[in-house]
């Protein structure tokens, strides 16, 4: 299980490679495009060859190498989108894709087994195909608009410093996700659980997500201190309630609703804090080589907790607590609601 988890992640390390001239070239419609091309050609060939387990790897490793390109030029476009809106907007339009993103995340695998059993492996996948090339060519025909600014030679930058804390706090999404998709199953068989417990845990971290999306956009005014505040409470009480209720499946439902409620949390507020204080060629480059770094992060955590997995649960949480103080702390380098970014910055080693 931890093996099939981590090579998942291993097309991240290729993405920062074979990609950073398209980074720097194109803009996110564009590359979004050419990735879902390549998801309409996996799914094409899923469709042949879905009942080779060899195939079949090959493919899903080709796919996550587009899934990673897209993650990257979506926050690439978002951010490029970002400079038409003043911050209130760019906070909001975060939390509200991040609701949405959970919310098919949710439905997806729902309607997935419906959709198959009532048509075939072979029907289910064409329709991917051309559902993906669709949404490719709508992709295609969308156009960032260029903000020109009036800029003094005083004004002008060059190009913005890593902030290394906020560059951990970006490579610890994938290690997260990974470690929560080893953690629920392995759990739950070690304390003898239904497999449909899986998935009811796997729903209320995506439940929790979705409504830190709909916390975040409705409020009017909060700082982003108070909001990494608001999202560290409830993963520490999400951990404190696990701890104290060992195998239970309805307090871990709510121990790791909590959790997707503070880390989704954290997640709106990098992607904030990127879109306002870097350009779309830099959020490329800080996106890709975090989701590179993801994996040797993962591969640790899950050596470690390999010599423990009855305590396997712990890992997400601490990796989240860890996540939300690197990202308090990188909030004093960078410019916030009421600050200007003078402070010292630090390079990406």
């Amino acid at each position: 299980m931890a093996i099939a988890v981590l090579i998942s992640f291993i097309p991240a390390m290729f993405v920062p490679i074979l990609f950073k001239k398209l980074f720097n070239k194109y803009q996110g419609p564009f590359l979004t495009s050419l990735a879902l091309i390549g998801v309409v050609i996996s799914s094409v060939l899923l469709s042949v060859f879905y009942a080779s387990n060899t195939i079949l790897v090959a493919i899903n490793f080709l796919i996550w190498i587009f899934f990673f390109v897209m993650e990257t030029t979506w926050e690439t476009w978002f951010a490029g989108l970002s400079k038409s809106y003043n911050k209130q907007e760019v906070s909001k339009y975060s939390s509200i894709s991040m609701t949405i993103n959970q919310v098919a995340l949710m439905s997806g695998p729902l309607a997935a087994p419906l959709l198959i059993d009532n048509i075939s492996y072979e029907v289910f996948f064409y329709l991917m195909a051309f559902t993906f090339f669709i949404i490719s060519i709508f992709s295609f025909l969308q156009r960032v608009p260029v903000i020109e600014e009036n800029v003094t030679k005083e004004d002008t930058r060059a190009p913005k410093k890593l902030n290394l804390y906020l560059f951990f706090s970006l490579a610890l999404i994938w290690p997260i996700l990974g470690s929560i998709n080893f953690m629920l199953p392995v759990y739950v068989t070690i304390n003898s659980g239904e497999m449909i417990n899986v998935g009811i845990l796997d729903a209320s971290i995506s439940i929790g997500m979705a409504l830190i999306g709909i916390v975040f956009s409705s409020l009017k005014v909060a700082t982003l201190r108070v909001r990494v505040f608001m999202t560290f409470i409830p993963i520490t009480v999400g951990f404190v309630v696990w701890f104290s209720s060992g195998y239970s499946i309805i307090f871990n439902s709510i121990a790791i609703l909590l959790l997707g409620f503070g880390f989704g949390g954290l997640r709106i507020i990098i992607r904030y804090l990127l879109a306002r204080n870097y350009s779309t060629e830099e959020v490329a480059t800080l996106v890709s080589r975090a989701n590179a770094l993801s994996l040797p992060i993962l591969g640790i955590v899950l050596t470690i907790i390999m010599f423990a997995i009855e305590y396997t649960w712990i890992a997400p949480f601490i990796l989240t607590i860890t996540m939300s103080l690197l990202l308090v702390i990188s909030l004093r380098f960078e410019k916030t609601d009421n600050q200007n970014n003078n402070s010292k910055e630090y390079l990406l080693g």
